[in-house]
C-alpha cells in the first residue's frame, strides 16, 4: 500500500519536489557526518554540533507528520478507523512502513554521525556507537509513530483537539524561550 502511494504521488511538480528535499536533506546528512568528524576543532564545538544535527532530526522526525496531517505520504491510523483491525496489528504494521521510503535513509546516513564522532574521538567508544546508531533510527520512528498515533487519537472529539491544540502550543512555546539560552552562548560556543 505505502509503494503505491509513493508510485502515485511520484508524479509531476511532486516528484520535483521530493526530489529537491531527497538531495537538500542527503546534503545535509553528509554535512552533520563530516562535522562530526572534525578533529580540528574543540571537542565541545564539534560534539555540541553532532547533538544539535541529531536533535534537530528527532524534532524533524516528530513535527513533521504532526504538522503535516493529512497532506503527508505517511499511512495515519486514521485511515483505518472503520474497519475492524486489531490496534497491535495496526500498529505493527504501521511501524514496518514507516521504514519505506526515502526519509529513514537519509536518517540513518545523518546518524552515522555517532559512530564517525565516536572513531573520531576514541576507538574504545565506537562498539557502543554502533550500538547506538541503529537504536537512534529506530527510536526515531517508533517515536514518530507514537506521536502521530497519539495525536489521531486526541483528534476524535472536540475536547481532545482542543487538548492537543493546547499540548501543541506549549511545546512551541517552551521551543521559543529556548532561543534565549542558545543566543546568550552562541558566540562562546563558536569561539571554541
Amino acid at each position: 500500500m505505502r509503494i503505491t502511494l509513493y508510485r502515485r504521488q511520484f508524479k509531476g511538480g511532486q516528484a520535483v519536489i521530493k526530489t529537491v528535499f531527497g538531495v537538500l536533506g542527503l546534503a545535509f546528512a553528509v554535512l552533520a557526518c563530516v562535522m562530526a568528524a572534525r578533529t580540528d576543532a574543540s571537542q565541545v564545538l564539534v560534539g555540541g554540533t553532532a547533538s544539535l544535527g541529531l536533535t534537530l532530526t528527532g524534532l524533524s522526525w516528530v513535527l513533521f507528520p504532526v504538522l503535516s496531517g493529512i497532506s503527508d505520504d505517511n499511512i495515519q491510523p486514521r485511515h483505518f478507523q472503520l474497519l475492524s483491525v486489531d490496534p497491535t496489528r495496526l500498529a505493527r504494521a504501521l511501524l514496518t512502513t514507516s521504514v519505506i521510503g526515502m526519509v529513514v535513509p537519509l536518517t540513518i546516513v545523518a546518524t552515522a554521525s555517532i559512530p564517525i564522532y565516536a572513531l573520531s574521538r576514541s576507538v574504545a567508544a565506537v562498539p557502543l556507537a554502533l550500538v547506538a546508531w541503529p537504536a537512534t533510527v529506530v527510536f526515531f520512528v517508533t517515536l514518530s509513530r507514537v506521536v502521530t498515533l497519539a495525536m489521531s487519537q486526541l483528534l476524535k472529539s472536540r475536547r481532545s483537539r482542543e487538548f492537543a491544540l493546547l499540548a501543541f502550543g506549549a511545546v512551541f512555546g517552551g521551543l521559543y524561550f529556548l532561543q534565549f539560552p542558545i543566543t546568550q552562548n552562541l558566540d562562546r560556543v563558536l569561539s571554541g
